[in-house]
């Protein structure tokens, strides 16, 4: 991403039947950005949140079944209608100034029957979509290591969390909107062993998505900033060596066995 004062960011955690995406919006005038969460659910609905960020749930049920062309289409139509169009021609951005960030397990290094297949297809038609008909172009791929270790492995370092990243995107999520009850505002409770449902998994993971993809560049998430780590990471050095040093060290014998120079 580039470091500019006006920029969208779209983070896309795809499935068939459960996609999330968050929608980064940056203005000149904005002192931080404004986040727009989406997400197919039960009960449709639109929640203003605090600083001008909102939550959006679609009707979830149009694609749980059908033909795979119809489904592909169902989820696609929200994505442009919702998100899309209205950045293009309400909030003027260009197509340049769009970044599409995909989380990249959707497109396997081989074709696999069955649902993985199915959501390489459906991913790839919501690329051709904003390529050919919106002009998108800077589309990208991030794995699921990548963001994890930008964003949930920072939890893990500083906290005795369980090995559960779904659970630790959502306290992640909520690090930086502590107000902000995803399972509440979608009528959900954690299940067996705080396994974390549809559709706050969903908006949870491609915050965490987002957050990586804008962590050097945005101010926003600085705590992220690898610049930041590094330096961290060499002041621990420097006082685990000022420690380690504190006294001076014994000077090592002489050998005694040095051959005498020849006159």
């Amino acid at each position: 991403m580039p470091n500019s004062v006006r920029y969208a960011l779209i983070s896309v955690d795809m499935s068939l039947r459960s996609p999330g995406f968050t929608l980064v919006v940056k203005k000149p005038n904005h002192l931080q950005p404004v986040f727009r969460f989406f997400a197919f659910g039960s009960y449709p609905k639109t929640i203003d949140l605090c600083d001008g960020n909102s939550l959006n749930i679609w009707n979830g049920k149009d694609i749980a079944n059908g033909e795979d062309l119809d489904r592909y289409q169902k989820l696609i139509e929200p994505i442009v209608s919702d998100i899309v169009e209205p950045l293009l021609k309400n909030d003027n951005f260009k197509p340049e100034e769009i970044s599409v960030a995909v989380e990249s397990y959707a497109f396997p290094a081989r074709s696999q029957a069955g649902s993985n297949y199915k959501l390489h297809e459906s991913c790839g038609i919501l690329k051709h979509v904003l390529f050919t008909i919106f002009g998108i172009k800077n589309i990208f791929n991030v794995s699921p290591m990548t963001w994890r270790s930008r964003t949930v492995k920072t939890l893990e370092q500083n906290e005795n969390l369980p090995q559960n990243h779904k659970l630790l995107s959502l306290r992640f999520f909520n690090t930086f909107f502590p107000e902000t009850d995803l399972l509440s505002l979608c009528s959900k409770k954690l299940g067996k062993n705080n396994s974390v449902p549809t559709p706050v998994q969903d908006i949870a993971d491609s915050f965490c998505l987002a957050a990586s993809v804008l962590a050097d560049s945005e101010p926003f998430f600085s705590m992220l900033s690898r610049k930041k780590n590094v330096q961290n990471r060499k002041r621990k050095r420097d006082a685990k060596d000022v420690t380690l040093f504190s006294e001076s060290p014994t000077p090592l014998p002489k050998k005694q066995n040095q051959k005498k120079k020849k006159n």
